[in-house]
């Protein structure tokens, strides 16, 4: 049997220590959840959001989740502050008015599609009262919308951000989402936002054993509201990492060769950071991405420079024989 791989013998992760330049110079200085899980559908989507800045309409279903989001937190800012709930009409009061702001904007324009904003509006309201009615009387929050930023070693130029929508008194990491339909447990489980959130507090050694998604969809028939679960194990946290660090690398491949990297100290969840059985069962480590965006990276592939039919290899790993996952967990392992 042979003898296990030495720290000299494991091939070592190089992490770029600056992000691309944007088109007008200035430099990317972080990369969020959504920026990432952009360049995972589509790397020319990716290039023209973030480095070219080219902006389209903003889509009404963002427009009704935002002022939902404004008034769900003031309820759990009111409940945090003072431990009582602020009256229901008072939270639909900041409602309308989050909302009447947000049509007043004149710097944004709003694509309606098939929906006029009266219907927008009064939807999100059921929607609204649905989440305080089934999913906030079982909420005891620690924290609302704490942003974080962190970097995965010193001497890289660039951070992971992002804001929790709520921490749990009892660990949990929550993220409200309101949508036309409910958050499937298969993206649940894909999603670089839990990976992110749930490898920030293992980083800042408070480890999550879950994530959970308030799921709110007002024209379901049926439950309005859902609580879909999802969590992460060290080593997909540790693909996770590996797979940042690919992303950076893709996303100016026609200067990697010159671009300087750090062999140094990467951060890594320490051993406990999730449970080990806390992975839904029967499931892998999401390293690639899940089909739905495979079939949008072949549509869009002859814009990407993605080989049709040809997934992105997810660690940067030169081989796509399956054992790229290993590679960054023990690459990442000699880090520790």
């Amino acid at each position: 049997m042979p003898s296990p791989p030495t720290a000299a013998a494991v091939p070592r992760l190089l992490a770029p220590i600056r992000l691309p330049r944007r088109l007008d110079g200035h430099r990317l200085d972080h990369l969020s959840a959504s920026s990432l899980a952009k360049f995972w559908r589509c790397p020319e989507a990716f290039r023209q959001h973030y480095l070219a800045r080219l902006r389209g309409p903003e889509s009404a279903e963002l427009r009704r989740g935002w002022v939902v989001d404004a008034a769900i937190e003031a309820h759990y800012k009111a409940l945090l502050a003072t431990g009582k709930q602020l009256p229901q009409r008072d939270i639909e009061d900041i409602y309308a008015a989050a909302w009447q702001r947000r049509i007043d904007d004149a710097t944004v324009e709003i694509d309606w599609g098939d929906d006029t904003p009266a219907h927008v509006k009064d939807t999100r309201l059921i929607a609204l009262r649905a989440y305080l009615a089934e999913l906030a009387p079982t909420v005891r929050p620690a924290s609302v919308q704490r942003e974080f930023t962190f970097s995965l070693a010193p001497e890289l130029e660039w951070t992971l951000t992002g804001r929790l929508d709520l921490e749990g008194a009892d660990g949990d990491v929550i993220d409200i989402k309101v949508k036309k339909r409910h958050v499937a447990q298969a993206d649940a489980d894909s999603d670089p936002q839990p990976s992110l959130y749930l490898l920030e507090r293992a980083l800042a050694g408070r480890p999550a054993a879950r994530f959970l998604y308030h799921s709110v969809n007002p024209s379901a028939k049926q439950a309005k509201t859902k609580v879909v679960p999802t969590a992460r194990t060290r080593a997909q946290l540790q693909v996770f990492v590996a797979r940042v660090l690919a992303t950076r690398e893709r996303s100016t491949a026609s200067t990697a060769s010159s671009a300087p990297r750090a062999p140094g100290r990467l951060r890594t969840p320490p051993t406990g950071a999730a449970r080990r059985g806390s992975a839904p069962p029967g499931r892998a480590a999401p390293a690639g991405p899940e089909p739905r965006c495979r079939r949008r990276l072949r549509r869009c592939s002859s814009a990407c420079g993605v080989e049709t039919g040809t997934p992105p290899h997810p660690t940067g790993c030169e081989s796509d024989s399956g054992t790229g996952d290993d590679y960054a967990a023990r690459s990442l392992r000699q880090r520790r």
